[in-house]
């Protein structure tokens, strides 16, 4: 299975449109299903994605102000992996490795997708696989990015830049 993951667009607020370079690699890699961890600003963006594939997202800091409710968190299970989608808001210091996997271990999953510190990150730690896009909009101290995961008997990510 493959996923498109995307985080922290905030469209409208500090970016007029979705890269079109995300929306042309997710068909031409034929997406199962997109996720985005929150900061969409604006659920316009959740049309333009469902043309493309199933769509899950969740509730960012930004989206509360900007009156997108969404949910805190979703749980998918795919194949051998449970997957917490969760923006990462709440979590300090921001990006905090170890207290992600506590929230992903709390919610029973061997996998956290999140957001909120706008740089990407791939990494494992205690068993639990943090899976971070970056930005595709507003990045720091990194380019604008996003990413591919496929699933099987393993998990394996691609960070992609935005040309």
């Amino acid at each position: 299975m493959k996923l498109g993951i995307l985080s922290d667009t905030h469209i409208y607020d500090r970016a007029r449109h979705l890269p079109r370079a995300i929306l042309d690699t997710f068909v031409k890699e034929d997406v199962d299903i997109i996720l985005h961890a929150g900061d969409l600003t604006s659920l316009e963006i959740l049309d333009e994605l469902k043309e493309i594939s199933e769509v899950k997202a969740v509730q960012g800091n930004m989206d509360y102000f900007y009156g997108t409710r969404l949910p805190e968190k979703e749980i998918l299970k795919i194949n051998n992996f449970k997957i917490l989608l969760f923006h990462g808001y709440g979590i300090y210091p921001r990006g905090d490795k170890a207290k992600l996997v506590y929230k992903a271990l709390e919610n029973g999953c061997n996998v956290i997708i999140t957001g909120h510190t706008h740089m990407p990150l791939v990494t494992e730690l205690r068993g639990v696989k943090i899976i971070n896009p970056g930005s595709p909009t507003t990045p720091r101290y990194a380019k604008p990015t996003f990413a591919i995961a496929e699933i099987e008997e393993d998990i394996r990510v691609k960070i992609l830049e935005i040309p």
